[in-house]
């Protein structure tokens, strides 16, 4: 019996650095960040906007 060696490979864009208008250096809405994702036809994107402690936070 022959083992299939032969395996598929899956393929999906993603973008897991997308900033916001919450930090300060980004101009787009969460909104328009998935509208472009869309557009970009990404499967996946990861917001990682500024936390409390960096001096550009929206959380001070």
């Amino acid at each position: 019996m022959a083992l299939d060696t032969q395996k598929e490979m899956i393929v999906f864009l993603i973008d897991l650095h997308v900033h916001t208008m919450s930090s300060a250096h980004a101009y787009s809405s969460v909104y328009e960040n998935i509208m472009i994702a869309k557009q970009k036809k990404l499967k996946l994107i990861a917001i990682t906007d500024h936390g409390p402690k960096l001096d550009d936070s929206p959380h001070r």
